[in-house]
């Protein structure tokens, strides 16, 4: 076994959230002691001088920067001005920030939303550039562009900065409200409309757009695989599978017990792009695949977010 994260000391920005708190679980399963994970309250990231006080003080190692703005389609129409503005802010400072510190290493979330929305599928990381993110992600997906970019100058000296990029994750501890993301909404309407007897779930959208998902954990394992394997660059990191998100409905529905349908709405505005899919091959040649199905995926979240409401 690698002896890389052996006295390691790693920031973990975003450590309190549902990509975070993973990450900060498997450092812990390898023994790595000196854990960095600040709130907002204790750095607000969008800050620069406060950045660049967290990063100084704590002399890390490793950076996994895993804090944003993030929500469904939904939550990146609404708030376009906050998913551009402080998904930028946080990136940037945390870039400079780390490397005025003197890191050796940073690893900044990427996401499928960065790639243009009239790109051919499978997504790969030369497409970037080929056109505007789509129209409802479009802020968010500029924000992580741009980042990336930061990352690829930030690379050029004696930092390494990488941009592993996910599709929609999902797993426990995700966040079940209305605007969270696709699967973990279709989890708690259908857990309420079960428990209502409703006999029919009205759904936004046509439901023939195709997405790819992975579950957290897998994500997590991925952020410490770059970190400690690849030195800067872009890497998609998906399962290479997509699903139609009738097809997730149904799914889910078995998982959850629902016993009603759906009532599909088929404005086409509440769908996004048709398809958005990666080509995770060069990560695969680099020795990383996920581990996780869906269906097990999905009991493990639906067994979490039940036993949540419970507790």
């Amino acid at each position: 076994m690698s002896d890389f994260w052996g006295g390691k000391r790693v920031f973990v920005t975003g450590g309190h959230g549902f990509l975070g708190k993973r990450v900060v679980a498997a450092l812990k399963a390898r023994a790595v002691e000196a854990i960095i994970t600040p709130t907002r309250q204790e750095a607000d990231l969008r800050d620069p001088t406060r950045a660049n006080t967290a990063v100084l003080n704590t002399k890390p190692d490793v950076v996994i920067h895993c804090a944003g703005v993030v929500g469904g389609l939904f939550e990146n129409m609404k708030h376009p001005v906050s998913f551009l503005r402080d998904n930028l802010l946080m990136g940037l400072n945390i870039l400079k920030a780390a490397s005025f510190a003197g890191v050796e290493r940073v690893v900044m979330v990427g996401s499928s939303c960065m790639y243009p929305e009239k790109c051919w599928h499978p997504y790969m990381a030369s497409d970037l550039w080929d056109g505007y993110p789509a129209g409802g992600n479009g802020p968010y997906g500029v924000s992580k562009r741009v980042l990336a970019e930061a990352a690829r100058i930030y690379s050029c000296g004696r930092m390494g900065v990488v941009t592993p990029v996910f599709p929609n994750l999902y797993g426990p501890g995700d966040d079940f409200s209305e605007s969270g993301h696709v699967v973990s909404s279709l989890i708690a309407k259908m857990t309420k409309a079960k428990a209502e007897g409703l006999p029919e779930l009205p759904m936004r959208g046509s439901g023939t757009a195709k997405r790819e998902f992975m579950y957290v954990d897998d994500a997590a394992e991925a952020l410490l695989f770059v970190a400690e394997y690849v030195r800067d660059g872009i890497l998609n990191m998906g399962t290479g599978q997509e699903i139609s998100i009738r097809d997730l409905a149904e799914l889910v529905k078995v998982v959850v017990g629902y016993q009603g349908g759906f009532q599909w709405e088929m404005a086409s505005h509440f769908d996004g792009q048709d398809r958005k899919v990666m080509d995770s091959g060069m990560a695969r040649h680099l020795g990383w695949a996920p581990k996780m199905g869906m269906p097990e995926g999905l009991r493990r979240t639906v067994e979490s977010y039940l036993g949540a409401l419970v507790g």
